[in-house]
């Protein structure tokens, strides 16, 4: 059986990324977590919310030094994270890396603007 375009994995590179989430808002930025709550080896994005800069929408991109790991290895992760307590604020929601993936992604983002 054939797979669609639709559900094709696709490979992301940062700079993909980097410009889909800048171009979601300006404000979205690659935060550099070693240690704590946040520590990860994959390139993490910021968005501090409007009303509580405290409060960021945080993306784990699933990239790894330039790409995005192999298949089945990881999706994107979106969650919300209280910089003052440490804490997350709900749980992560994932989205698939296959083809249309910024749609789905930017439907999940929309609420830090």
């Amino acid at each position: 059986m054939a797979r669609s375009a639709e559900s094709a994995f696709v490979f992301i590179h940062i700079d993909e990324m980097d410009d889909f989430l800048r171009g979601l808002s300006p404000r979205f930025k690659e935060m550099q977590m070693k240690g704590g709550a946040l520590a990860t080896q994959e390139r993490l994005f910021g968005l501090p919310l409007r009303h509580h800069p405290d409060v960021y929408l945080l993306v784990y991109t699933s990239i790894v030094g330039e790409w995005s790991r192999e298949l089945g290895r990881d999706a994107l992760r979106v969650t919300l994270f209280d910089q003052r307590t440490g804490c997350f604020l709900g749980h992560k929601t994932h989205t698939k890396r296959l083809a249309g993936w910024k749609d789905r992604l930017a439907n999940k983002s929309v609420f830090g603007n």
